[in-house]
């Protein structure tokens, strides 16, 4: 249909040049199957394109327009996380430092008598193998993951109304201005995605009192957003035309 090749045009231009995506599912309830690692990126094997695809085949022919794909998995809240992922680069810095150090005076004792020598290059490779001990389980945690920067943060069907702010709130703020990436959560039906915006508005105004209906906050000391917590919004609720169009039974009435 003109709608579906319209969606693929546009597709097309905003994912030129991008060569791979990297997906990161996180939440407390991610449930991953026995032998699947969390906290490192899996690949996702591409599946050929439908046959009937003629023009998607032709332009895959004519250009490599494939996009590698990685998915990891997270386990816990998400401001948590950062907070963890935060802390041990810092632990790696200082373990980083500390391993210089103790070269710095490897090479130094180099200069000492024998026996001192020996008594201080065997003190310092001690050291130094606590070090690299340090840095070592430090990498093990899959900077790639731990490093990651969102560029689009997604809640599928947070249900952001039905909580105190205050559950929300610090993952929210941790997306918004920590991470500084837009965020764009959806709802089963458009009465609860404006729930879900007006949930948003307690938490953080908007910024000169557009797009959000003037939302106001509180002070941060009171749990609010503070000066500089201001969003601005850019896409208000709307009903998604790429909907599922099977009825689902909802425990609530919004």
């Amino acid at each position: 249909s003109s709608s579906s090749s319209s969606s693929s045009s546009l597709f097309r231009r905003a994912m030129e040049g991008v060569r791979r995506v990297d997906v990161v599912l996180v939440g407390p309830n991610v449930r991953l199957d026995d032998g699947v690692e969390r906290d490192v990126f899996h690949a996702v094997s591409s599946s050929k394109r439908d046959n009937a695809d003629d023009d998607a085949k032709e332009t895959e022919t004519e250009t490599d327009d494939t996009i590698e794909i990685r998915v990891a998995y997270r386990v816990g809240l998400y401001h948590n996380l950062r907070e963890q992922d935060r802390k041990r680069r810092r632990d790696g810095d200082r373990a980083d430092f500390f391993a210089d150090t103790a070269g710095d005076d490897e090479r130094a004792d180099e200069t000492s008598g024998a026996d001192e020598e020996g008594r201080g290059g065997a003190d310092e490779e001690g050291d130094g193998d606590r070090a690299s001990a340090a840095t070592a389980a430090t990498a093990s945690a899959s900077p790639a993951v731990t490093d990651f920067s969102p560029d689009l943060a997604l809640a599928f069907n947070a249900g952001v109304w039905g909580y105190e702010p205050d559950q929300w709130r610090p993952t929210m703020r941790e997306i918004l201005f920590e991470d500084e990436c837009p965020l764009l959560v959806t709802g089963y039906t458009l009465a609860e995605t404006e729930c879900d915006e007006d949930a948003l508005g307690e938490m953080f105004p908007a910024s000169g009192g557009e797009g959000g209906g003037g939302f106001g906050g509180g002070d941060a000391a009171d749990g609010g957003a503070g000066p500089r917590e201001e969003v601005e919004w850019l896409w208000e609720s709307e009903m998604n035309p790429f909907r599922s169009l099977d009825e689902r039974e909802l425990a609530f009435d919004r």
